[in-house]
C-alpha cells in the first residue's frame, strides 16, 4: 500500500464505499421500523395497563363498599353507638365535634344527644364569632344541665403601622365574613393543629386542647352562588366591641341550666360591662367562677349589679371563685351556707374589714373545705372578732395584706392539711412563728402535709443582742407538724432551717424534725458564706448515699424525691450533679447576680 493507487484501484474502492453506505442505510431504516413498532407495541401496552388499572380501582371501590356494608359497626344498635359516646364524652367533652364529623350516620346521632354538647369548652377572642356559643347551646337542648368554661384571650389593639399592612394586604387576605344563620354548620376533623374562628379572628386548636374546633361552615343548596364581600375595618371593630354582650345574651338565656360557669380572661376587653348581664336565678349552680389575671380595679367599682351583688340565693352553690371582680360581703353567694370552696382575689380598691371577711366564713362554717383569699388591702374589724372552728376545712391561703394574720389568730383548723401564708410582713409587729405555733395548739396539732411561707421581711429569722448578727431558730412550730411532706420557703434565710432539718436534736433528746418531708422549695431566699454547705449537709443525712442507705439513721426519715432552687444559691455545677445523684428530682435557678457575702467576727 506504499505506492501510489492505480486509477482501477481508485474506481475500486469508490464502488466498495457506495457498497457500504447502501447497507448502512438499509440498517438505519431497518432500526426506525423496529423502535416505531416497539413504540406501537409499548403504547398498547400502557393502554392495556391502564384500562386494567381503571377496572381495579372500580372493583376496589366495590369491595370497599361491600366491607363498609357488612362492617361490625354497621350492625352495631344505636343503642349502642350512643353508650360509646357517652363513655368517650366523660373522657374528652368536646368529642361530639370529632364524632359529628365521621359519617351522616354518626352525625345525626350526636345531634340527638344533649347530653354529649352540655359541656363547653372554649378558649376564644373577642375576634371570633360568638355564634359557636349559640350553636353549641342549641345542640345541648332545653333541659340538659350545663357545664360551662369560657377563656377568653383579650388581644391587644392593632397599631397604626400593623393597620396599614392589613389594609395593604386585604385584596389578597380577606378575613371571612360572619356566616348566615341559615348555613348549615359540618365539622372536619384533622389531627394537627385548626385555624379556628369564624370571624376576622384566628386561634390554633390543638388536641387534645380545652375548646373544640369551630364548624367548617357551607352554604345550604338553595343559597345563591354571589361571592359575599369581606368585612370592612369599621364592622370588625363592632365585632370586637359588642363580642361580649353577644356571648353573654346566649349564655344568660340557659341560667336556668347552668350546673357549672366558669369564665376566664386575661386582661379588660371593650364589651366587659356585659357581665353585668348575669343575674337572675341559678337553681341548679354548683361552681361559678369569673377570673381576670390583670388587676384591673380602675374598669370595675363596687356599683356593679350583678350575681356576686344581688340578693339572688343560689341553693345549690358550693364551689365560688372571684378573681379582681367587684362583690358585696353581704350577697346570699357568698353566705349561702353552703359553699365548700371559697377563693377571693379582691380588687386593689377594695377595702373589706376583718369582721365582714369573718361573716362570709361563718355562714360556711360547718362545709367549708377550701379557702383562699388575696387582699392587697384590708381593714381592722369594726365588730370584734370571735373564735371561729372550720371543722371542714383542709386546704387554707391568705396573701396579700398583713392584718390577714389577725383574722388567722381567730381561727381553729383541726382538719387542716395544706397552709399558704404569702403575706407582707413588713408592718407586722409580731414574730410570724407565734402566729403559727398558736394555731396549730388551738387545732390539736392538725395532720397538716404541705405549708407554704413567704413574707416580705426577715426579722424573725435574725436577732442582735451583741456584737454582730446572731442566729436564731424560729423553726420550733415545725416540731408540731410531723406529718409535713411539701415545704416552701420563699424571701427567708436558708441556714438556719437547713440546720434543724439536717438531723436530730441531740442535745434535746428528740427525734428528727419532719420526718416524713419529700419535698423542699427554696425561693428568692437569702444565702450567706456557708449557705451551699449547709445544702449538702442537708441532703446527705436526709438522702445518704446507696452503700449505707439502710443504716437506722437514715431509714428513721423519708428520703428528699424533689428539690427547687429558685433564686437562692449559687451552686455550681459540681454540686449540682451531686444534688442529681442524691435527689430524684432537682431544679436551680440560680440568682441573676452573686449577692455580696460579709464575714463577721
Amino acid at each position: 500500500m506504499s505506492e501510489l493507487p492505480t486509477t482501477a484501484q481508485l474506481a475500486e474502492a469508490k464502488e466498495a464505499l457506495h457498497t457500504s453506505e447502501r447497507a448502512l442505510q438499509d440498517i438505519s431504516i431497518k432500526i426506525e421500523r423496529a423502535e416505531q413498532q416497539l413504540a406501537e407495541i409499548v403504547a398498547s401496552t400502557k393502554r392495556t395497563i391502564d384500562g386494567l388499572n381503571a377496572e381495579r380501582a372500580v372493583v376496589q371501590e366495590e369491595i370497599a363498599l361491600v366491607l363498609a356494608y357488612v362492617s361490625p359497626i354497621r350492625r352495631l344498635p344505636n343503642e349502642l353507638l350512643r353508650e360509646v359516646f357517652l363513655v368517650y364524652f366523660e373522657e374528652d367533652a368536646r368529642c361530639a365535634w370529632t364524632l359529628a364529623a365521621v359519617c351522616s350516620l354518626w352525625r345525626r346521632i350526636t345531634i340527638a344527644m344533649p347530653k354529649i354538647w352540655s359541656k363547653v369548652r372554649l378558649e376564644t377572642t373577642q375576634n371570633d364569632s360568638a355564634d359557636t356559643i349559640r350553636l353549641w347551646l342549641e345542640r345541648s337542648g332545653a333541659s340538659c344541665p350545663l357545664d360551662i368554661e369560657i377563656t377568653l384571650q383579650v388581644l391587644p389593639p392593632l397599631s397604626p403601622t400593623v393597620k396599614t399592612r392589613c389594609r395593604a394586604r386585604s385584596h389578597s387576605y380577606a378575613p371571612l365574613p360572619s356566616p348566615p344563620l341559615s348555613w348549615t354548620a359540618v365539622q372536619v376533623h384533622q389531627h394537627g393543629p385548626v385555624n379556628i374562628g369564624t370571624g376576622g379572628g384566628v386561634m390554633q386548636y390543638i388536641p387534645p386542647g380545652v375548646f373544640p374546633p369551630p364548624p367548617v361552615l357551607v352554604s345550604p343548596p338553595h343559597s345563591h352562588h354571589g361571592s359575599p364581600s369581606p368585612p370592612s375595618a369599621s364592622s370588625s371593630t363592632r365585632s370586637v366591641a359588642h363580642w361580649g354582650h353577644i356571648a353573654m345574651y346566649y349564655l344568660t338565656q340557659q341560667m336556668h341550666r347552668w350546673e357549672r360557669f366558669v369564665f376566664k380572661f386575661d386582661k379588660s376587653f371593650p364589651s366587659i360591662a356585659s357581665l353585668k348581664s348575669i343575674t337572675g336565678n341559678a337553681p341548679l349552680l354548683k361552681a361559678f367562677e369569673i377570673s381576670c389575671s390583670e388587676s384591673g380595679g380602675f374598669y370595675f367599682d363596687n356599683t356593679w349589679s350583678w350575681l356576686p351583688t344581688q340578693q339572688t340565693v343560689l341553693p345549690s352553690l358550693q364551689s365560688l371563685t372571684l378573681s379582681n371582680m367587684p362583690f358585696k360581703w353581704s350577697s346570699p353567694m357568698l353566705n349561702g351556707s353552703g359553699l365548700t370552696s371559697i377563693c377571693l382575689r379582691a380588687l386593689p380598691i377594695a377595702t373589706l374589714s376583718l369582721d365582714r371577711l369573718q361573716h362570709i366564713l361563718t355562714s360556711n362554717a360547718m362545709t367549708l373545705a377550701s379557702l383562699t383569699l388575696f387582699f392587697p388591702t384590708t381593714q381592722p374589724a369594726i365588730l370584734p372578732l370571735t373564735p371561729l372552728t372550720l371543722p371542714a376545712l383542709e386546704e387554707l391561703s391568705f396573701s396579700g395584706h398583713h392584718l390577714l394574720l389577725t383574722l388567722l389568730d381567730n381561727l381553729i383548723l383541726p382538719s387542716l392539711e395544706s397552709l399558704n401564708l404569702t403575706l407582707d410582713l413588713s408592718r407586722h409587729p409580731d414574730p410570724l412563728e407565734e402566729t403559727l405555733s398558736n394555731l396549730l395548739i388551738r387545732s390539736q396539732r392538725p395532720s397538716l402535709t404541705s405549708l407554704t411561707l413567704a413574707h416580705g421581711a426577715n426579722h424573725m429569722f435574725y436577732a442582735t443582742p451583741g456584737p454582730g448578727p446572731q442566729v436564731f431558730m424560729p423553726w420550733s412550730f415545725l416540731n408540731d407538724i410531723p406529718a409535713l411532706t411539701h415545704l416552701t420557703v420563699s424571701n427567708s434565710a436558708v441556714e438556719p432551717l437547713l440546720a434543724l432539718l439536717t438531723g436530730p436534736d441531740d442535745e434535746g433528746g428528740g427525734g428528727w424534725l419532719c420526718p416524713d418531708l419529700t419535698s423542699l422549695t427554696l425561693r428568692s431566699c437569702h444565702p450567706h458564706a456557708d449557705g451551699v454547705s449547709k445544702l449538702v449537709g442537708f441532703i446527705d443525712a436526709r438522702n445518704p448515699a446507696e452503700s449505707i442507705a439502710g443504716m437506722s439513721a437514715a431509714s428513721a426519715v423519708a428520703r428528699i424525691q424533689s428539690l427547687e432552687l429558685s433564686d437562692s444559691l449559687t451552686v455550681g455545677v459540681d454540686v449540682l450533679e451531686w444534688l442529681k445523684s442524691r435527689v430524684k428530682e432537682v431544679s436551680v435557678i440560680e440568682p441573676v447576680y452573686e449577692r455580696c457575702v460579709f464575714a463577721f467576727e
